[in-house]
């Protein structure tokens, strides 16, 4: 997907919800001669893992970020200032935003603040691959994946008592978070929620609209 989508050379990649490193060394190969790839994540053992596993890689970093979700909640946590997002990165700076499983645990409030972060860090024309939860007709014969209590218009839940376990939207609710600030490039629809597609997240491939063209 990289390989159809990046076109920008020695690219500043950012991965925010890295986990285990996963895309680290697929990114590797995008900025070994150039660019940075920076993977984000909430966990201390991930970052960890992370820095010993691909450490070493040329232009490769990780970060352990202060933010905080209610079901990767840590006690050791850094404390973030102000309530801001706590990203080591700065506006325009990034040419691809990737967040994998990361919107599928957030709740309405708290995914509008990140998404206006992805857009605001994006270089111009710069891409995002974000995995979300589509709501369809469809009962999953995993309860995790029945997004049947409501949070806020358009928003679900799974599980009232930890609604951030999983997280579904309607596609009216995502258009509405994405605020035409991005152009669909190309999307894979997940199979947890009746998608076609084996992966169970349904997945965008978005690019950033400069402000004259955003709505």
């Amino acid at each position: 997907m990289l390989s159809l989508h990046l076109e920008r050379q020695r690219p500043r990649i950012f991965d925010f919800g890295c986990g285990m490193g996963n895309l680290a060394p697929v990114a590797y190969h995008f900025v070994k001669d150039g660019g940075e790839y920076l993977g984000v994540d909430t966990d201390r053992v991930s970052i960890e893992a992370c820095q010993r596993t691909y450490g070493k890689l040329r232009n490769v970093k990780f970060y352990r970020t202060s933010d905080q979700n209610a079901c990767y909640a840590q006690g050791d946590a850094p404390i973030s200032q102000d309530g801001r997002i706590d990203w080591p990165v700065g506006p325009i700076s990034q040419d691809l935003v990737i967040a994998m499983s990361v919107f599928t645990h957030l709740q309405e409030p708290e995914a509008k603040k990140y998404m206006t972060k992805v857009w605001e860090v994006l270089s111009d024309g710069g891409l995002a691959v974000l995995s979300f939860h589509l709501i369809r007709e469809h009962v999953s014969e995993n309860p995790i994946y029945n997004f049947v209590h409501p949070l806020t218009a358009g928003w679900f839940t799974s599980n009232p008592a930890c609604p951030e376990l999983a997280v579904g939207l309607t596609r009216a609710a995502l258009d509405d978070l994405l605020g035409g600030r991005f152009e669909l490039l190309h999307r894979i629809e997940g199979s947890a929620t009746g998608g076609k597609h084996p992966l169970l997240q349904d997945i965008f491939v978005l690019k950033k609209r400069s402000p004259t063209k955003a709505t």
